[in-house]
């Protein structure tokens, strides 16, 4: 799932292409941990293009995803024949909506998808559809909040970036046509609600360095920022945003500073 369906309709190409992806350590922890030795099956909830699914799919007999947006499960399923990856089976539905009818699973994956769901619900079906000795997989970015649900980040083009996006779609965070909402439920407490026998959490700091129009193009990867929702004003935001953008880094180099939490627990 990736929110109410339309959330990130048009977003799809450029999630793909201009996300800072997971960090290689991530996947290598979570095939040691989880016991991914080519056999079991995986389930990806909010699968999204397939970031967390295609790195992880060769390292299981099955592996499948699940998500609310057509786009994105079409873009996912390209990526992974591009790259020889024949055993992923793409479902569009919602998290909320897996059962039994799925069957079991090593290991229940959610990226950056959780804040779109139901939490408590979709984590308790999880915890369901794991096998005895299976394991749950949370990895998300690590930020601040800011008034109106803006992130702080250490990196000022990244700022600048969602003023431009503000001055052009309005100062309340936009999530497809609808305003975003922080959920109130922490993925720790649900974590301890289920009967895991053990959770911990794993922390990655890394980065990634984007020329200036990968800058602008990852703009685009985010729901505030779908590129429908700028209408005919598009080129014009374009344009602001690059000029804006040269002022801070006149180098041309964009370096984007991620710290990624993944919470991990075994049933």
């Amino acid at each position: 799932m990736k929110g109410p369906s339309g959330v990130f309709t048009s977003v799809a190409p450029y999630y793909a292409r201009y996300r800072v992806e997971y960090p290689k350590e991530l996947f290598a922890d979570a095939v040691t941990f989880f016991r991914l030795d080519g056999t079991g099956r995986i389930l990806d909830l909010g699968c999204g293009t397939g970031e967390l699914s295609i790195p992880l799919a060769g390292h299981v007999k099955e592996l499948v995803g699940v998500d609310v947006e057509k786009e994105m499960l079409d873009e996912a399923a390209h990526r992974a024949n591009e790259v020889g990856i024949e055993n992923c089976t793409w479902a569009c539905m919602r998290a909320e909506d897996i059962d039994e009818t799925l069957g079991a699973f090593r290991l229940v994956t959610l990226g950056r998808s959780l804040h779109w769901m139901e939490q408590a619900t979709v984590l308790k079906q999880a915890y369901d559809l794991l096998e005895r000795g299976g394991g749950l997989l949370v990895a998300r970015p690590v930020s601040v909040p800011l008034q109106d649900g803006w992130t702080r980040d250490e990196n000022e083009w990244k700022e600048i970036q969602r003023e431009v996006v503000r001055r052009y779609l309005g100062p309340k965070r936009r999530a497809g046509d609808s305003l975003y909402t922080e959920p109130s439920v922490k993925v720790e407490g649900v974590f301890r609600a289920l009967s895991f026998r053990r959770c911990d959490t794993w922390t990655y700091r890394y980065s990634r360095t984007w020329t200036l129009e990968e800058a602008v193009k990852n703009t685009y990867s985010h729901s505030f920022a779908a590129p429908r929702l700028f209408g005919e004003r598009m080129a014009d935001f374009e344009n602001e945003l690059r000029e804006m953008l040269r002022n801070v880094q006149p180098s041309g180099e964009f370096v984007e500073h991620v710290v990624l939490q993944a919470h991990i627990a075994l049933k």
